[in-house]
């Protein structure tokens, strides 16, 4: 879990590493497949975490509250798969 909010806080840091400085504003936006998938509400709450502590950063997580019916369990790599 804590893992989960060090690697999303560094990657940010990486990111805007220069805007701090600026004083610009930026946007991440968080897509999960499902906004009821607890790993996706870990990114969530890293991405929030850290824009408050850099303060001139916005996050955004927006997405389906379930994943598409149409879509699960459907593995299209497969050369045999009946939507190919």
């Amino acid at each position: 879990m804590n893992k989960s909010i060090l690697v999303l806080g560094t990657i940010a840091s990486l990111l805007l590493g220069g805007t701090a400085f600026a004083q610009e504003s930026s946007v991440f936006a968080v897509v999960p497949k499902a906004m009821n998938n607890p790993f996706f509400d870990l990114a969530r709450d890293g991405c929030e975490a850290r824009a408050k502590e850099l303060g001139n950063v916005t996050c955004t997580y927006i997405g389906p509250v379930e994943h598409e019916a149409a879509t699960r369990g459907a593995d299209h790599r497969r050369p045999d798969h009946p939507g190919r």
